[in-house]
């Protein structure tokens, strides 16, 4: 069935000629607007950075930006094989762009957790004019307009704007690569029509630039790299075909010192060591925990094939079935038929093409390595324009008019401004956390210590962040605690938080035994009684034998006092070192960081 296109032919040309000025306004209110409405979510929804993954890219950026390299201060046992230093253990599980986006801005305004927030917010403004423009070169003002407005008052999409995670950022790119998508298929289009016509490799490029990007600010989008380079080379005629792939693949040259240093590192030249996740998420590496063993520790053999086969088959699965949740808009449920049916303009078609293509690789990756469905979520913005396209046509089959318009309006617009609604005006930013007093204060130690100082953790980012401190994840086998205190004699710290309750027994009796001396020791202050005497983990009770001589540290605050922190006796002097730490506030990690 031939599904008419929604936008007048003169609109659509003069779009894809580059618009008149009037025709521009809308972008620009459309920036404005959507700055306006980041600024207000962020006033009343941001309290810090709350994600594991944003506390990590936040150091890797903060490294660059001190020049320290691509290091990481997030030590996780599986990539730990680099040298005693804990300082320049190379980061082998992220793409260098946002990191090096983030560096840019921490060097002109300071790394903090409001200006990580303000770059996933900037790219969230920047993304909204974009979907417009997607959408008005495809099928005029009207999709473009729906389309832009239902990303921007969506309120999963303004979590993300205030996250500090990139996947703001990784939109951005997707909604600029449909963009340049659609020029390219705009050229092929008049190729084909006009047999003398000559192709111009920069629509080409750019397309190639944008995909090489992709690839180099997440190495799951390795997968779009052929599917985009094949499905746009194949909109041309067989005559430009050639010109076409070397146009498209030159700037991809940009990602081989990338990829040559992943395989110097990892021998995974493409994706590093998230190459190993394919065997992650199985019963026998549940999650990330295989990120927790050391390197000669993990297993390999008939059973963990197996394992591998399985969970593809059942996250392919689960995916499916959770699909539909991560739609993230009303006007997501048009989508579908919006696929089904063929629009009258060949080039936006084309685009969908490919677009489709995308989501069928990045759905791919997710299922072959950990499920992680917002990444999936980055080619919404675009699917939207479809989505907005279809209900249009829809809009127009059934000639609403009057009050029945209005009353259309009204019940497609609820869904999407009530959770705005309601997160803006009847729910509360959360509450103040009590990790980052206490990670703060031993970055007082980190600052004031001669040499640098390592902490075992059970959330890493917090302390890499906060402290500035290289942090050891917790070794899935308490036993190799020994074996990394050997690798960096400078471990003298412990930071442990509620969340070692998920972790092995082990741990959860060590932060019992520190938390309950913290619970007394806050008594004693408020009672004005005797300290209470120190206890060491690695005593009779079986808590760490690795941490004998171990020893708490009275909480910075009371507020901290359910984060433990514990020393040896072979650390500087504690006392002069955290200070006074009652008045800080921040962000904590509600989550652990995927890698």
């Amino acid at each position: 069935m031939n599904l008419e296109t929604v936008s007048d032919n003169q609109g659509a040309g003069a779009a894809r000629a580059g618009g008149t000025p009037r025709q521009w306004l809308p972008v620009l209110g459309l920036l404005i607007g959507a700055f306006v409405l980041f600024v207000a979510y962020y006033k009343v929804r941001f309290a810090g950075l709350m994600n594991g993954d944003a506390f990590d890219f936040a150091q890797l950026g903060r490294n660059l930006s001190n020049g320290k390299g691509f290091v990481t201060y997030i030590l996780r046992p599986l990539a730990i094989a680099h040298g005693a230093d804990p300082t320049k253990q190379f980061d082998l599980t992220h793409g260098p762009l946002y990191p090096f986006v983030l560096a840019i801005a921490y060097g002109v305004a300071g790394a903090r957790d409001n200006v990580t927030a303000y770059i996933s917010g900037l790219f969230y403004v920047l993304t909204v004019p974009i979907v417009y423009l997607v959408g008005l070169r495809s099928f005029g003002q009207r999709v473009g307009l729906i389309a832009a407005c239902a990303f921007a008052l969506s309120a999963t999409m303004l979590d993300f704007s205030i996250s500090g995670l990139p996947h703001s950022f990784y939109m951005f790119l997707v909604a600029c690569l449909a963009l340049a998508i659609h020029g390219a298929a705009s050229q092929a289009e008049g190729i084909r029509t006009r047999p003398g016509s000559q192709i111009k490799r920069s629509p080409l490029c750019v397309v190639g630039l944008l995909t090489a990007a992709l690839y180099l600010a997440n190495p799951i989008f390795a997968w779009c790299l052929p599917v985009v380079g094949v499905a746009v080379v194949s909109l041309f005629p067989a005559r430009a075909r050639a010109s076409a792939a070397f146009a498209f693949c030159l700037p991809l040259l940009l990602v081989l010192p990338w990829m040559w240093r992943n395989y110097s590192l990892t021998s995974n030249p493409v994706f590093g060591l998230r190459g190993s996740e394919l065997w992650m998420a199985t019963t026998h590496y549940p999650g990330y925990v295989a990120y927790r063993y050391l390197p000669e520790d993990a297993a390999t053999g008939t059973d963990l094939v197996l394992g591998v086969s399985r969970k593809l088959a059942k996250q392919f699965l689960e995916g499916f079935q959770i699909l539909p949740g991560a739609a993230f808009s009303l006007l997501m449920v048009f989508l579908i038929p919006s696929l089904l049916f063929r629009f009258s303009d060949p080039v936006a078609n084309a685009v969908r093409r490919v677009i489709v293509g995308m989501f069928l690789a990045i759905f791919f990756g997710v299922v072959v390595f950990v499920m992680e469905l917002q990444i999936i979520a980055v080619v919404i913005p675009v699917m939207l324009v479809f989505s907005a396209a279809f209900l249009l046509y829809l809009w127009d089959q059934a000639q609403l008019r009057g009050s029945t318009a209005m009353l259309a309006v009204g019940l497609l617009a609820l869904p999407v401004l009530c959770p705005l609604a309601s997160n803006l005006l009847m729910e509360h930013a959360p509450s103040i956390p009590v990790d980052k007093p206490a990670a703060m204060a031993l970055g007082l130690v980190a600052k004031h210590a001669h040499g640098n100082i390592v902490v075992l953790s059970d959330q890493p980012w917090i302390v890499a962040w906060y402290s500035g401190a290289p942090a050891v994840w917790l070794p899935q086998d308490p036993a190799k605690v020994s074996r990394i205190r050997t690798m960096f004699p400078g471990m003298h710290w412990v930071f442990l938080t509620q969340q070692v309750r998920q972790y092995e027994p082990e741990y959860q009796r060590a932060y019992g035994l520190l938390a309950r001396w913290n619970a007394l020791y806050e008594q004693s202050i408020e009672t004005g009684q005797a300290a209470p005497p120190n206890v060491q983990l690695g005593d009779s009770s079986n808590t760490l034998p690795a941490l004998v001589g171990f020893q708490p540290v009275p909480p910075p605050s009371k507020d901290a006092a359910i984060t433990v922190l514990a020393t040896d006796l072979s650390s500087p002097p504690v006392a002069a070192s955290l200070g006074d730490t009652t008045g800080m506030t921040g962000g904590m990690a509600h989550e652990s960081s995927a890698r």
